[in-house]
């Protein structure tokens, strides 16, 4: 049995996790972790439902070596969750996970899977995507520094928090 966008609102009000329903099969929320604050999608389809997290800054020329050999090396260290880079060279982490019996704990695994990676992992991402002079801590003998656990967050993400999006949101 496939879920359905009903099913998916009743998870996240079973789970007290705020959201908006921007289509009738596409949520956006977020996520205050302790290095980031995540804003991430849910889409359904017939057969996968997708949670992507966005980065939200645009890759700069001269760092699209470092941080694609990063995002390679990064890709490899994690489960259940991947990073690529759509059409658009857009960085997205995402988690896939086919709906035919999809339960609430799935459903709560994927969220957490895609927002504690983007919590641990984005600054950095971040940092290797505007500054062509940083190094990436997967990278062999990479300054151990520059580790997401210790990385200091930019001033600006590139991202509009002014507004939080609770005009629109629904939460249980």
């Amino acid at each position: 049995m496939s879920i359905t966008p009903e099913q998916i609102d009743e998870y996240f009000a079973k789970l007290d996790w705020p959201y908006s329903k921007r289509e009738p099969t596409l949520w956006d929320s977020g996520y205050v972790g302790d290095s980031y604050r995540v804003r991430f999608i849910v889409r359904l389809t017939d057969r996968w439902l997708y949670v992507n997290a966005l980065l939200p800054v645009k890759v700069q020329a001269a760092c699209r070596p470092n941080l694609f050999e990063h995002l390679l090396r990064l890709n490899y260290t994690l489960n259940g969750v991947k990073l690529y880079l759509d059409g658009d060279d857009d960085v997205t982490l995402s988690m896939e996970i086919q709906v035919a019996d999809l339960t609430l704990d799935q459903f709560e695994t994927a969220l957490y899977a895609v927002c504690s990676n983007a919590d641990r992992h984005f600054v950095e991402l971040i940092r290797l995507a505007t500054d062509p002079s940083a190094v990436s801590s997967q990278k062999p003998g990479g300054d151990a520094s520059a580790s997401p656990s210790t990385a200091t967050p930019p001033d600006s993400s590139g991202v509009d928090w002014s507004s939080d999006g609770s005009d629109d949101a629904t939460s249980a």
